[in-house]
């Protein structure tokens, strides 16, 4: 994968085309096309580092597009996807403990790929229109706090068959970070109520969310968990 150079800086963004993300996402990234066809996880602290330099151009890139081309509420609809990655790149990108046992732990990343990879694709699209409600009720604010039960409990059963103990705890922190939504911030209190039976969410329609380039921001830096 190329190093992305910090001579890209956040203040040579591309222009702005309202209506068409895959030229922005082409254009912000330019550099390192091929980051979003790897698969590997970053192994050291210069790949973090380069990670961390794509992610905050791609934040940036987004912010553009989203003040010139989207409405104030549809802009908290994608602002609240992009709370749970952002507040696990602040983990993995300023804090040196935490960057130590993400690398620590890299290979139970790989041993749990698939299994990741089929517990998120049911949470990462779910109840997207109910979310995109001004109001969220009482039976609405459960469904989501019950499916992102189930999305943790799903990664943490796989990587404590497969992954040492204390690799699992981590993995599932991270689950529980990249799961959270400003609009879920109490979700504790009634997954401990009410979500004993979360995985029948599982069988709910779901729906594909239109913010590719969103999406493309998620596989910065762990594409395959996506």
């Amino acid at each position: 994968m190329k190093n992305f150079s910090e001579t890209n800086s956040l203040h040579d963004l591309p222009e702005v085309v309202c209506g068409n993300t895959s030229k922005l996402y082409k254009d912000c990234f330019q550099d390192a096309p091929d980051l979003f066809t790897s698969v590997q996880i970053p192994v050291t602290r210069e790949e973090i580092h380069s990670r961390c330099r794509l992610f905050r151009r791609g934040i940036a890139c987004t912010n553009k597009y989203l003040e010139k081309c989207i409405q104030k509420d549809e802009r908290k609809i994608v602002e609240n996807e992009l709370y749970g990655a952002e507040k696990l790149y602040d983990y993995l990108c300023n804090k040196v403990e935490f960057q130590k046992e993400f690398l620590k732990n890299k290979q139970c990343f790989s041993h749990i790929q698939r299994d990741w990879q089929k517990c998120s694709s049911t949470y990462t699209n779910i109840l997207k229109e109910e979310v995109a409600n001004e109001k969220v009720d009482k039976m609405q604010f459960m469904h989501f706090c019950c499916a992102r039960h189930a999305y943790e409990n799903c990664i943490n059963r796989a990587a404590r068959y497969k992954c040492r103990n204390d690799s699992a705890t981590f993995i599932t922190t991270i689950a529980k970070i990249l799961s959270t939504d400003k609009r879920l911030m109490n979700c504790d209190k009634v997954e401990k109520l009410f979500c004993s039976s979360a995985k029948s969410l599982t069988n709910r329609n779901l729906f594909t969310s239109n913010f590719n380039f969103i999406s493309s921001l998620l596989l910065i830096f762990l594409r395959y968990l996506s």
